[in-house]
């Protein structure tokens, strides 16, 4: 198992260091990194798409590691070009509020709730998963008799997408520092910028655990049902619906793999909040605001 989760590791590794190449080479290809941010990002999709291959994880899983691989394409590509981003010139004179900045008020985290709720029911549908498989497959007993069900995500895989799962989490978290902490400009578009590149780091996180969450959810009440109608063709005693919680509760499961893909779906398709919002900050950036200023000296 630790050599998998080295292969895991390296797996992932390779889309980052790909998506840093990128980086690299497009530095100086606009003067404005959000819209470079989101050609790296698309470039690196593209790039690394071939090395998404996985063919020795179990089949529920393929489709995820893919998925969680290109979205640490997009969040490395952000974060990475943020902390590479322009810099004030030096001998400026910077001003600044001690108000908080009103990047993470507006906009920012609605969309961190949206992927920690979606992190939280991916990992919990591998959890579940792996402690109701016996290895790869599913089987359901009742007295005496087995339904089995093949194909079913349990650990064997699993602890290997923990492990992507986390890696994914961590970047993000890394690439929304940098975005915070980099060194403002006078200009301003400045927190627009930073407000699309989080949104940008927030959706690609979003969207890669919840899809990977909905896949398996699926796969996981599918053979939950699966396993229910081979039993029930073996004895005649096996529960039968409408009397049967265990084939509600694989019913059930339906109901949040579609609410992940829905959700899915609007992280890839654009921004949760409306463009008002980015609108309004464009005209009143955060250091233009009322309050306690801090005057700081030349800057190199």
């Amino acid at each position: 198992m630790t050599i998998e989760i080295f292969g895991t590791v390296w797996y992932l590794t390779m889309h980052v260091t790909a998506a840093a190449l990128i980086v690299l080479a497009m530095r100086n290809s606009s003067p404005v990194w959000g819209a470079r941010a989101a050609k790296a990002s698309w470039i690196g999709i593209l790039v690394t798409l071939p090395m998404s291959a996985s063919g020795h994880l179990p089949i529920p899983y393929q489709v995820p590691m893919s998925i969680v691989a290109q979205s640490a394409v997009v969040v490395a590509a952000t974060g990475l070009g943020s902390s590479m981003s322009r810099t004030p010139r030096a001998g400026t004179v910077r001003q600044a509020t001690l108000a908080p900045r009103r990047l993470f008020v507006a906009r920012v985290p609605r969309q961190r709730l949206a992927a920690a709720v979606a992190s939280s029911i991916a990992l919990a549908a591998v959890v579940f998963g792996g402690l109701t498989a016996t290895g790869t497959t599913l089987v359901r007993t009742y007295q005496g008799a087995s339904g089995v069900a093949p194909d079913y995500p349990g650990w064997p895989g699993g602890e290997q997408f923990l492990v992507a799962a986390a890696c994914l989490l961590i970047l993000s978290w890394w690439a929304l520092r940098q975005i915070e902490d980099r060194a403002r400009t006078e200009e301003p578009t400045d927190t627009v910028l930073r407000v699309r590149d989080a949104s940008r780091v927030l959706r690609a996180t979003t969207f890669g655990m919840s899809l990977s969450g909905a896949i398996l959810l699926f796969s996981i009440g599918s053979r939950m049902n699966e396993a229910t109608q081979v039993l029930r063709a073996i004895t005649e005693f096996a529960p039968r619906s409408p009397w049967d919680p265990y084939q509600w509760l694989a019913f059930g499961l339906y109901a949040p793999a579609v609410a992940l893909l829905l959700t899915a779906l609007i992280a890839l398709g654009g921004s949760i909040s409306s463009r008002e919002t980015l609108a309004s900050l464009g005209r009143a950036p955060a250091d233009s605001q009322q309050g306690g200023k801090v005057r700081s000296g030349a800057t190199s």
